[in-house]
């Protein structure tokens, strides 16, 4: 019962937090996001994803639940900042990355070495995609905070989890945002925040891993 109370406790601590920060946000925005901004949708969609994960991580320890809110919380502001604005702010990726090397540094140590390992290979693989396209088409395609963000989801899953999330990725861009494009009868090449597809392509293979669909 204790456990269980932890766990409430911590979901619903990072969930009011998160949502606290993003109607803040919203308070500052034009009005058009501003409506769209209430803390009901927020809580909804955060109490949503935080129900999914307490399955896949019914047997993990209480610091990997943390973990699990603090990776799901941070994911859920970054795809609706980037939503928002076409940018992704690089403090609390950092935060968010310095977090999980500690936790696995103090708690989790036979795990330190892949996750850094995928922190590092997944900020690096979309810095040098970005390089490449801006060298091929003149252009910027990827930001530095779409790297941050895969850079994060890699300390979580791991380098052995890179090449799902970003296919999870791929797919959810292609269909959600080309098909919004299409919906709204705009060119293919018109920019789409990327930080949302990666999140959710991200979490889906973090979740996949704690309930073992998925090697870790």
């Amino acid at each position: 019962m204790s456990l269980l109370l932890l766990r409430l406790a911590t979901a619903l601590l990072g969930g009011a937090a998160t949502v606290w920060a993003l109607t803040r946000w919203g308070a500052a925005a034009p009005g058009s996001v501003r409506r769209a901004a209430t803390p009901a949708l927020h809580a909804t969609m955060l109490g949503l994803l935080l129900a999914l994960l307490a399955y896949p991580l019914r047997d993990a320890p209480p610091g990997e639940w943390i973990q699990g809110v603090l990776l799901t919380c941070l994911l859920y502001a970054l795809a609706v900042t980037d939503l928002r604005t076409l940018h992704v702010p690089l403090p609390p990726v950092f935060a968010g990355m310095a977090a999980r090397v500690a936790y696995l540094a103090l708690l989790e140590r036979p795990a330190l070495l892949p996750m850094v390992l995928g922190l590092f290979a997944g900020a690096g693989m979309l810095t040098l995609a970005g390089l490449a396209y801006e060298t091929a088409r003149g252009r910027a395609g990827l930001g530095e905070g779409d790297a941050a963000v895969l850079g994060l989801i890699g300390g979580f899953v791991g380098w052995q989890g890179l090449v799902p999330a970003l296919l999870g990725a791929a797919l959810a861009g292609l269909l959600g945002g080309g098909g919004l494009l299409l919906l709204q009868r705009k060119p293919l090449d018109t920019p789409l925040p990327f930080a949302p597809f990666l999140a959710a392509g991200g979490w889906a293979v973090y979740a996949a891993q704690a309930a073992g669909w998925l090697p870790a």
